[in-house]
């Protein structure tokens, strides 16, 4: 079986060096040690058995305004009443969760009222043997999330820091 390998963007490789850089990593090769070490930590892996997740949002209008400078800086249209709706998903091989959508703002407490809503779903779907994947946003690491998730999901994969490029639901 071959397996694809995904090459990532210059813009993709900038935004992971530079959030590398400002957690102290100062080398490149220490940053493609990392990402080398975690791909063959995981590399025979049962994927099949994994929920991948993440949220997204989407701005409702493009309603903007433009803005005038009087020196020569540039002209360019800024949001004005940004109205947006954020979504929650996941998937696997098994099929795919319920789009979660809401208005308000992703605190921690929200996310585990979420899962709450979700994981019955996910457990139907997939049983009792998987695991849950997630990335290392603040909310997701966060303390209350990290226990609701030890007590409810039967695994939750390490995932390595700011790799959109590794997450399927991100491609």
């Amino acid at each position: 079986m071959t397996q694809k390998v995904k090459v990532m963007t210059k813009k993709q490789q900038r935004k992971v060096i530079l959030s590398l850089w400002n957690k102290g990593v100062r080398n490149a090769g220490e940053i493609q040690r990392r990402t080398i070490e975690w791909a063959e930590k995981h590399l025979n892996d049962r994927w099949k058995r994994t929920l991948f997740t993440d949220e997204t949002s989407f701005q409702l209008f493009r309603n903007t305004i433009t803005q005038w400078y009087k020196a020569e800086r540039p002209v360019r249209p800024i949001p004005k009443n940004r109205q947006k709706i954020h979504a929650w998903g996941g998937f696997s091989s098994y099929g795919k969760t319920s789009l979660f959508c809401f208005t308000g703002i992703m605190d921690a407490k929200y996310y585990v009222r979420i899962l709450e809503e979700q994981l019955p779903e996910v457990r139907e779907m997939m049983g009792n043997n998987w695991r849950f994947q997630q990335d290392n946003d603040p909310k997701h690491t966060s303390r209350l999330a990290k226990n609701f998730l030890q007590e409810n999901v039967p695994a939750v994969m390490d995932w390595p820091s700011n790799s959109p490029d590794l997450n399927p639901i991100e491609n």
